[in-house]
């Protein structure tokens, strides 16, 4: 489902508020909890690709981590 209108906080930037505000530790799972509050029709696929464009340009690491 698409929007007609503009979302008032880009996603990245929410993003990189979520990270700040758990200083810089966040697992996807909670990250994407926090974040569909704000963006109801999120995917995980759309979260992967904001993070995968923040990692690139150097702004976040992004690591996998065993259970």
């Amino acid at each position: 489902m698409s929007r007609s209108y503009w979302e008032a906080t880009p996603l990245r930037n929410a993003i990189l508020d979520c990270i700040i505000k758990r200083q810089g530790v966040v697992l996807d799972d909670e990250l994407f909890n926090m974040l569909k509050k704000d963006f109801e029709d999120l995917s995980y696929g759309r979260l992967n690709r904001v993070l995968m464009s923040l990692e690139t340009q150097g702004l976040i690491h992004v690591s996998q981590i065993t259970k």
